[in-house]
């Protein structure tokens, strides 16, 4: 399992993000220190229809750390869908 982690950990997905064709929330960190809101913000603008959530003092663990407000912005970005 952490050698899958390691693996899928430093490979950048940004040039396979034009794929996903499905609404997507990408949740970042403000002080993330693994994946850089630069990098995560170019990852999100390749998406057809990504929406980009930066959580303020939050990590790289955001739903760790924000449960409630992570579970609150999915909630409303699923109803925004509809």
């Amino acid at each position: 399992t952490i050698r899958i982690f390691n693996e899928f950990r430093d490979r950048d997905l940004t040039s396979l993000a034009h794929r996903i064709t499905v609404p997507t929330l990408v949740i970042a960190g403000e002080y993330d220190e693994v994946a850089s809101l630069q990098s995560v913000q170019e990852f999100a603008s390749k998406l057809h229809h990504g929406t980009l959530k930066v959580f303020d003092h939050a990590g790289h663990v955001v739903p760790l750390e924000m449960p409630l407000t992570v579970a609150s912005s999915i909630r409303h970005w699923l109803h925004d869908l509809e």
